[in-house]
């Protein structure tokens, strides 16, 4: 069976894909990858020793793109292994809860922000508090799951230690990352905050508070 490229079905569908519905970013995601790689990105042409001509097209750049996303992502893992100390780490996920997507989707940044924030309270604050250091995080956000259904949540790196009120390094005792029940109601209570302080600025005033409520 002949393997059917992500890009040849954009193709013959692009007249059913791309609507009015269709968020920009996606629709720009769209588009990039239906001329990746063709001569209407321009390219470079060699010439090899025996006179024949060869044209290597030039390709979109977009990190989703079936054909050349690989290489982007490839380099992106490269550059933030770097950023990654040499200590043990934990991995945490944060998830947002489905019935509150649509706050997502009508301000990404400004909900990332706040979550990013609410994450980094949390296990900053218990570190602190319990171990008396100051730990290492990274947040990474995911939008979607392995079906390619919406499903907003964050990855967390956490170093198992952290730098102490002497400002040198110090390796957390044992395996155990934190305590995840303390770590859920706190999350929770920061996220509802701020949340509720996007709808009282104005930000976001769609948001309804019976819901948030729902959410305690």
């Amino acid at each position: 069976m002949k393997r059917i490229d992500i890009t040849e079905l954009l193709i013959k569908w692009k007249d059913k894909i791309i609507g009015e519905n269709l968020p920009s970013n996606i629709k720009k995601t769209v588009e990039n990858m239906i001329i990746c790689r063709t001569e209407i990105l321009g390219g470079i042409e060699y010439k090899c020793k025996c006179g024949e001509v060869h044209t290597a097209w030039n390709s979109c750049h977009n990190k989703s793109c079936s054909i050349c996303g690989n290489l982007y992502e490839e380099k992106w893992l490269e550059e933030n292994h770097k950023e990654i100390p040499n200590v043990r780490f934990g991995h945490i996920i944060f998830t947002l809860p489905h019935e509150i997507n649509y706050i997502w989707l009508s301000e990404k940044k400004a909900v990332t922000d706040k979550v990013f924030d609410a994450i980094a309270e949390t296990i900053t604050e218990i570190y602190e508090y319990e171990y008396g250091i100051t730990p290492g995080i990274k947040i990474y956000l995911h939008s979607w799951n392995g079906e390619m259904n919406m499903h907003i949540h964050f990855h967390v790196v956490l170093t198992i230690g952290g730098i102490n009120k002497s400002g040198n390094w110090e390796d957390k005792k044992g395996n155990y990352i934190i305590p995840m029940e303390e770590v859920l109601i706190k999350y929770r209570g920061k996220l509802l905050y701020k949340l509720r302080g996007l709808k009282m600025s104005g930000a976001i005033p769609e948001i309804k508070e019976e819901l948030l409520k729902k959410l305690e």
